[in-house]
């Protein structure tokens, strides 16, 4: 006797098609080893679908009228010959199918896990990026186990475990906001989200000139600071450059002044050296940064890392600077860019850290009277805005009109905000100091129209 489960599934399908629903959503035609069944499965499930008869004769018929099929047989006897196998299989239980169906997804899973991973140490041989290369094979078995499992639970189920979670978290006692978010730095920010939380993304965008990495730097600080373990990826700029923000920004020291080193004054040196005692430990236990990652791989293997130091906060800057080289041929940038950030959400969510990433606007808010940001100006076909947790915007009046009444301050346009409120708050801003403090009123409603 036949004891092919793949004959002895498809001989389910043909003395039982009322079953082919269920068998449906255990078993993806791509998980056929032989061609010649895959293609009768496919044909009995379009015939079903169809509300037509499932059997030798309609499956025949439907597999002549595709080309492509009918290639995978060679000749139109040789689909009488599967059927003959088929049946050869002998009287199979009904019952039988979700065995037989297992048997088929775990032989394509292994022989699928086996497959990439040859690739993928072809691909390592040839020079790839290890780790990307791990990352993707990773994904892809991820994708396929996905694919072949249920993809929902019982709520029973569900609520039983949430329950048990939150009976954990009432053992352990009060918690505070700290173990939820990377607190936000500034208390005007703060009326309108709590800060950034783990497991999420958010984004912060704007258009050159606008203070991104002056704002960013100062929540990094403020991170460190405050005892949580962060990483500042910097593409655009160097590690030099990176510190002389710093440097400035907890100094006080003028940016230029530190850049040229020769007009430093005795205060200069003293209050430099005090930071440097004042914020010592700090930065040494709490702080760090990248300025090697250049590529979307890079970006992804230096956060590995970070989880691996238990660094649960990490600033990206900025995402329009990174290169997607490694993006396929019939992918265009804006679809790699979604797809890009997505991963980083995914990557966030599955490992509890914070992930903030600044990000470029495009032009088309230069065209508009009001040069406010808004959420379509992240571009991407929206798919940022989607991904994103919480998404800020900064705003400087004085970029675009010299004679402003709002110089020295930067709108945060808070414009996204899952669990807050979405609103501008004002600040005081010193990009030569690098310098960003709250001002004490800030604008209450933030219409996005």
């Amino acid at each position: 006797m036949n004891i092919n489960p793949e004959t002895s599934l498809l001989s389910i399908c043909l003395n039982y098609p009322d079953l082919i629903p269920k068998i449906k959503t255990l078993v993806d035609g791509r998980m056929f080893a032989d061609k010649r069944y895959r293609e009768i499965y496919l044909a009995s499930l379009d015939l079903y679908e169809k509300g037509s008869v499932v059997d030798g004769v309609t499956i025949t018929e439907e597999i002549r009228k595709n080309n492509e099929s009918l290639k995978v047989f060679g000749e139109p006897d040789a689909i009488q010959n599967c059927f003959g196998e088929i049946k050869t299989a002998g009287h199979v239980q009904a019952g039988s199918f979700e065995e037989y169906s297992d048997i088929i997804v775990n032989r394509f899973r292994q022989s699928f896990a086996v497959k990439e991973t040859r690739k993928s140490a072809d691909l390592i041989k040839d020079g790839e990026d290890v780790f990307s290369v791990v990352e993707d094979l990773g994904e892809k078995v991820q994708e396929i186990e996905r694919s072949s499992s249920k993809p929902f639970d019982s709520f029973m189920g569900i609520a039983e475990d949430e329950a048990e979670q939150i009976s954990q978290r009432a053992d352990k006692g009060p918690i505070g906001m700290d173990e939820i978010f990377v607190p936000m730095a500034f208390e005007s920010i703060g009326r309108y989200i709590k800060g950034f939380r783990y497991g999420s993304l958010s984004l912060l965008g704007a258009r050159p000139a606008m203070g991104k990495t002056t704002f960013a730097i100062a929540l990094a600080t403020d991170a460190a600071r405050r005892g949580i373990k962060t990483l500042f990826i910097s593409v655009e700029m160097n590690k030099s450059e990176i510190t002389q923000k710093m440097f400035s920004h907890v100094t006080g020291i003028h940016f230029d002044k530190i850049l040229e080193g020769y007009s430093f004054g005795d205060n200069d040196w003293k209050e430099l050296a005090n930071a440097l005692s004042k914020y010592k430990e700090d930065w040494s236990e709490n702080l760090f940064i990248d300025d090697t990652s250049e590529t979307t791989g890079d970006v992804l293997r230096s956060i590995n890392w970070a989880i691996n130091e238990d660094i649960r906060y990490i600033i990206i800057d900025h995402l329009h600077e990174l290169s997607f080289n490694e993006r396929k041929s019939h992918i265009s940038l804006t679809e790699a860019m979604g797809d890009y950030v997505k991963r980083l959400r995914n990557v966030a969510q599955r490992n509890k850290i914070a992930l903030l990433a600044l990000c470029q606007l495009n032009r088309e808010v230069e065209k508009r009277a009001s040069k406010i940001p808004l959420p379509s100006d992240l571009g991407e076909s929206g798919s940022l805005e989607r991904i994103a947790h919480n998404v800020l915007f900064l705003y400087r009046d004085e970029v675009y009109n010299q004679a402003s009444q709002h110089k020295g301050e930067v709108d945060v346009v808070i414009a996204k905000a899952r669990g807050g409120n979405t609103g501008i708050a004002t600040m005081d801003f010193d990009g030569g100091h690098n310098m960003v403090r709250d001002q004490s009123y800030s604008k209450e409603h933030y219409e996005s129209e």
